[in-house]
């Protein structure tokens, strides 16, 4: 009742009976109760911004990401998991023709090239059906480290359809 969490361990002994510990443990839970309050935070944040947005770790691989990334980029549903590789998500772009002609291959293994870099990037896209989206990527370090990069997804149709109309 007064918040106190203790840990209760029994272990048997060869010769018969039991030798039982009590820890408090109330700290660890405190932290790990905190920790999943921030992380929940971080989550909401993440997938109320209206920017896509990924983090790929050091090895490409997909860490992170919110429904505006799947939904912009249009990627299949299954396509998307913790753990999925950056070449196959950019294998699925070449293919369906986001990267325009050309051999599909070739076009992965370029921004694959480029990725492996881990450089900070900007560009204007402008995808088959007609949305351009401004791409934006940052590497992201951890402890002096590179721990892979963050890439948000800004959907700018509407201000490059506003520029041609003005020209």
């Amino acid at each position: 009742t007064n918040g106190t969490v203790i840990e209760i361990r029994g272990e048997p002994i060869a010769e018969g009976g039991f030798v039982t510990t009590w820890v408090d443990v109330s700290e660890h839970h405190r932290l790990q109760t905190e920790l999943h309050r921030h992380d929940a935070l971080v989550a909401q944040v993440v997938n109320h911004l209206p920017q896509g947005i990924s983090l790929f770790d050091e090895h490409l691989v997909l860490q992170l990401w919110n429904q505006a990334f799947v939904d912009m980029l249009e990627f299949p549903q299954e396509s998307i998991f913790r753990g999925a590789h950056f070449e196959d998500l950019l294998t699925v772009m070449a293919l369906r023709g986001d990267y325009g002609p050309g051999d599909p291959k070739e076009q992965v293994e370029k921004r694959l090239s480029l990725a492996r870099q881990f450089q900070p990037h900007s560009f204007e896209r402008t995808r088959p059906n007609g949305r351009t989206h401004l791409v934006e990527g940052q590497p992201v370090k951890f402890e002096e480290r590179l721990a892979g990069f963050v890439t948000t997804y800004t959907d700018i149709t509407t201000q490059k359809n506003a520029e041609l109309a003005l020209r």
